[in-house]
């Protein structure tokens, strides 16, 4: 073995050892600093802009920050604000009814009781433990409440935490972000047009994501807001609003907003209850798995049952950041492909050639 080679070996094990050490350090930070990664690509061209008239980097990065900030914050507080008001007002509500109902455990009954005559005239409830099943709602959902309310306490500053971490590694991403995208083309030992390829498949993922949650955001709003002024619900522009901001949560997304205003709707007028429950079951629920591959897929070539597995296993393995990540690594990989397919025909056109016949 000669002694450059030996020199390679030595030097490349002790790199996979301090990257495996870094990993461990930084891993803490790696889901805030993917998100800023997502927000400082997506919305590059708004840094563009303010970096054309703001000629020093660092002013220029700390205005683009702060108009990310605004943008995020701005609406959230809005809306935090209104949903106070709204469960306030709804907390007043549910008071009244329940001191004239006997208590809250009385109004539920009450609440339910209509809803369930309906449906005894179809089925036997008692044979197949509806009826018990019902019975134990109340207490299954208080516990669920606060089960609920303990983890998003613990949660809070550990979120607030994240957020200043993403906010504050997007402003070095606005400041050095070229001079680090040079630094990374430097190292990879490929060809400038492959390694721009790879970065324009990141860079397509990225951005046909961020549209796809805007989409799919405004469309479930808009279709839940449309059922509940249809309906005559409360608050339709509000809880459209919310059910916006609800698409981003995985999983449950929106039935966070029409689920609980169905069974309120149940103790006004059953079928109104019945009706918001199956729209947004059906209609706004599924909404989601049409608007955002069709949008997604003008970007990144792939077939829209593929990304939608890309982003339902991104979710499971990455939470929230799978959205983005699932399509990007099938859009990568189906690169990769193409590019090993094209390397192995420039080098030997023959091994991919059809046989003659």
């Amino acid at each position: 073995m000669t002694q450059s080679r030996l020199t390679l070996i030595v030097l490349s094990t002790l790199l996979v050892a301090t990257l495996a050490l870094a990993t461990a350090i930084f891993w803490v930070f790696l889901k805030p600093a993917a998100f800023a990664a997502i927000l400082g690509i997506g919305l590059f061209p708004l840094h563009s802009r303010i970096q054309g008239r703001v000629r020093n980097k660092g002013l220029a990065a700390l205005l683009s920050t702060v108009a990310v900030v605004l943008l995020f914050v701005l609406p959230a507080g809005f809306m935090g604000v209104a949903v106070s008001s709204e469960m306030a007002s709804a907390g007043r509500y549910l008071a009244e009814k329940s001191q004239q109902a006997g208590g809250l455990e009385q109004l539920a009954s009450h609440a339910i009781r209509t809803p369930m005559d309906w449906l005894e005239r179809y089925v036997d409830l008692d044979k197949f433990g509806i009826r018990d099943w019902v019975a134990s709602l109340p207490g299954k959902l208080g516990r669920v409440l606060v089960t609920t309310g303990t983890f998003l306490v613990s949660r809070a500053a550990g979120f607030a935490g994240q957020t200043v971490v993403t906010f504050f590694v997007l402003f070095f991403l606005f400041r050095d972000g070229p001079a680090l995208l040079d630094r990374i083309y430097s190292l990879m030992p490929l060809r400038a047009a492959l390694i721009a390829r790879l970065f324009a498949k990141v860079r397509d993922g990225i951005v046909a994501n961020l549209y796809g949650i805007v989409g799919v955001a405004i469309v479930q709003g808009f279709l839940t807001g449309l059922a509940l002024w249809v309906l005559g619900g409360p608050s339709p522009m509000l809880l459209g609003a919310l059910a916006g901001f609800s698409s981003l949560i995985p999983i449950v997304g929106t039935a966070l907003v029409w689920l609980p205003v169905s069974l309120y709707l149940m103790t006004v007028q059953v079928w109104k209850g019945i009706a918001l429950l199956l729209w947004g079951a059906l209609i706004v629920g599924s909404s989601d798995h049409l608007v955002r591959p069709l949008i997604v897929q003008g970007r990144l070539d792939i077939h829209p049952l593929l990304l939608l597995f890309a982003m339902f296993g991104g979710v499971k393995v990455f939470g929230l950041l799978g959205i983005f990540l699932g399509p990007i690594v099938l859009s990568l990989a189906s690169a990769l492909f193409d590019m090993i397919r094209e390397e192995v025909q420039r080098e030997h056109p023959e091994s991919l050639a059809p046989d003659s016949p």
